[in-house]
């Protein structure tokens, strides 16, 4: 992924990075909608960053829909 800003390149690889963002992304999805089988793929360590950056985007949007 390509960034202009170094403030959101860290903030990007601290989420990647980060056990706790990764979880409460992935549960806010599940709130908003998405399948429940995400949290147990993120616990088994089968859900890729992609899928969890997808997650928290879309979630995001959602719930501000």
């Amino acid at each position: 992924m390509k960034f202009t800003s170094g403030t959101l390149k860290k903030e990007w690889e601290t989420f990647l990075g980060s056990k706790a963002q990764r979880e409460i992304a992935v549960k806010e999805a599940v709130k908003q909608g998405y399948n429940e089988k995400w949290i147990k793929d993120l616990a088994e360590g089968k859900a890729a960053d992609g899928d969890v950056a997808a997650l928290a985007v879309g979630a995001l949007i959602r719930a501000n829909k």
